[in-house]
């Protein structure tokens, strides 16, 4: 072969290659929207790109086309549980008679962030939503995640999504018409207005039957109702757009808060209504293992990452309905009255559980029954407890009555012994109701223990990192809202000497030392201010409207004198400390995270200077 011919073949294999990789970073056709087009599916219309270090940017992610993969149609896309950050892409063009009015909508509300980037004429605009971000931040005020999309007449757009999350990646996604996503809306809202209006009923109705029974499975059965209720506000977004629009935290918590209250609240009535103890102590086993389990998931959705909570959640939901199922099974054989309902409403749950846990680690496909068979399954469970408790009484009054009929037909004797006998019963009672409430009050006063306990530093008494953040959190949110970014600063506070001290005297006379010194420093502020401990000898304090720079070094000031005053210690005398503090105003585009940076910089350059003094950041 010629050194030509060579030539031309390199050249034939370089454009194919050429073409070859060229079509592997192609983006898909954009979707041609009619005004015949009655909705766009997200899952077979959009292409996804995973994130794992969660940092690129729109611009970055708009660059990367050849790693953008298509979506399944057919079902909801679903990413399960991941801590990598997901990109949807989703290009469409307008047909002439196309509506321009496009509303794109997530019918998932439990997503962290979810970040949309439409075009523009000065690149690309950002819109935020999600249940880590306030409410009022949101577009359009919807308790799903919604966006405007403006579809032009024969021009092409591609639009980008973002969604990062700690629980479920579920990405129910459907970019509707505006007039459709109206209607579709008014449906919806319909559909939970009737679920939440029946499950208020059962509520009321066997609240008001516990008012006149004073049965603890009738307050368990409440309280079950309730977690639910409270729950699934939270997964439908009605929570936070209706009741705490204000509240991330509580917007991110409710959910798994509100669940594990009513599996707690179950696993009591089940172990009550089946009398589970005296049928089987293995099942028995497992429901008070069930019980420690939604205590502790309680616990966790208050004090751990909600990451954490869910997992935890998610066991116990697995773990509490078979041992449930079983106890109604055992109590049906033993003939227990309205044990035939328990054991249908406990099947039921055990298969609506077991779907939903299924489709959060992506075994099952995200549909509309996967997605929504909580609110079908637990309404239906409610429904079917309240008909188990009604068969229950009704069995329990035909006995009575009988029993009644036949004392009558019985000498006067019997009647005698048979009212003493009613009358020990009432007293017996009333006493395991005074008992019950007794240990509700004891309950609610740990609880109360168990709160402050894990946000106030055991031994001063103040305030601990979790509070700090927590409070300069909901500060730098209002803030934000007043527009006065000067309106908040932060003293770092570092003990000169203290470590002297500590090894001379011991750490009895340490930790005696740092009360007086939390004591001093408490009484230095207003009581809208916060003091915290952050460990060792390190304290912070947060003035709210502090004031020009001169009242703040007066401030600092005063604080620094009221340290280094000489503190008496036990049978050691009078021992002196020092106080270097470093002190930050919060600025525009200040973080809780770099608003304490910009402190304790301050404060290592304060102690640079020498002992007893402070450092204007």
């Amino acid at each position: 072969m010629s050194l030509h011919s060579n030539r031309i073949c390199l050249r034939v294999l370089t454009f194919l290659l050429f073409l070859l990789m060229a079509g592997g970073g192609a983006a898909a056709e954009p979707v041609t929207i009619t005004s015949q087009t009655p909705y766009i599916d997200l899952a077979g219309n959009a292409e996804y790109l995973e994130d794992p270090t969660g940092k690129l940017t729109v611009e970055e992610v708009a660059a990367a086309a050849d790693r953008f993969r298509p979506t399944k149609a057919g079902e909801n896309i679903n990413f399960t549980y991941s801590t990598s950050a997901f990109w949807l892409r989703l290009s469409v063009t307008g047909a002439t008679s196309a509506p321009s009015n496009w509303i794109l909508e997530i019918s998932y509300p439990s997503l962290d962030w979810v970040d949309w980037y439409y075009p523009s004429d000065s690149g690309f605009q950002r819109m935020k939503s999600g249940d880590r971000n306030p409410f009022f931040l949101r577009d359009r005020p919807h308790r799903n995640i919604v966006f405007p999309v403006r579809v032009e007449s024969g021009k092409a757009a591609t639009y980008y999504l973002r969604i990062a999350s700690e629980g479920t990646l579920a990405v129910p996604g459907r970019l509707w018409p505006n007039q459709s996503f109206q209607r579709e809306s008014e449906r919806s809202y319909l559909v939970l207005g009737i679920y939440f209006g029946t499950m208020a009923a059962l509520l009321l109705y066997n609240l008001m039957l516990y008012l006149a029974l004073r049965d603890r499975v009738l307050l368990q059965y409440v309280g079950y109702v309730a977690g639910f209720i409270l729950g699934i506000a939270s997964m439908n977004g009605l929570g936070v757009e209706l009741l705490w629009p204000d509240s991330i935290w509580w917007a991110n918590s409710s959910l798994v808060f509100g669940l594990g209250c009513a599996i707690f609240c179950a696993v009591m009535f089940a172990r009550t209504f089946t009398n589970c103890a005296a049928l089987s102590r293995r099942v028995d086993f497992a429901l008070k293992a069930s019980l420690l389990l939604a205590a502790a998931t309680v616990l966790a959705s208050l004090a751990l990452p909600y990451r954490f909570a869910t997992l935890l959640l998610s066991i116990t939901a697995l773990v509490f309905p078979p041992a449930a199922y079983y106890a109604g099974w055992l109590a049906w054989r033993c003939k227990v009255p309205g044990a035939r309902y328990f054991l249908v409403a406990w099947a039921l749950m055990l298969l609506t559980i077991a779907t939903l846990a299924m489709r959060n680690f992506g075994w099952l496909p995200s549909t509309f029954l996967t997605n929504n068979g909580m609110q079908i399954g637990s309404m239906v469970e409610a429904l079917l407890l309240s008909f188990s408790l009604a068969d229950r009484y009704n069995r329990l009054a035909a006995e009575r009555n009988a029993a009644q009929a036949e004392a009558i037909n019985a000498r006067e004797s019997m009647v005698d012994t048979l009212r003493r006998s009613e009358q020990l019963l009432e007293q017996r009672v009333v006493e395991r109701t005074r008992e019950l409430e007794a240990a509700n009050i004891e309950l609610k006063q740990r609880e109360k223990q168990l709160a402050d306990m894990a946000h106030h530093d055991t031994l001063t008494g103040l305030s601990n990192r979790a509070l700090l953040t927590d409070h300069l959190i909901r500060a730098l949110a209002r803030t934000e809202r007043s527009g006065n970014p000067s309106g908040l600063a932060l003293l770092e506070i570092d003990l000169d000497g203290f470590k002297e001290i500590n090894d001379r005297y011991g750490h009895a006379a340490g930790d005696e030392l740092l009360v007086e010194i939390s004591n001093r420093l408490r009484s230095s502020v207003r009581a809208s201010d916060l003091v915290a401990r952050l460990g060792g000898d390190e304290f912070v304090v947060v003035l709210d409207a502090p004031g020009k720079e001169d009242e703040l070094r007066r401030i600092a000031e005063n604080m620094v004198g009221l340290v280094s005053t000489p503190i008496r210690l036990g049978d050691y005398g009078l021992v002196t400390v020092g106080a270097s503090i470093g002190i930050a105003i919060l600025e525009d585009k200040d973080t809780v995270a770099t608003l304490m940076r910009r402190a304790d910089r301050a404060m290592y350059a304060a102690k640079a200077r020498g002992r007893g003094r402070y450092e204007l950041a």
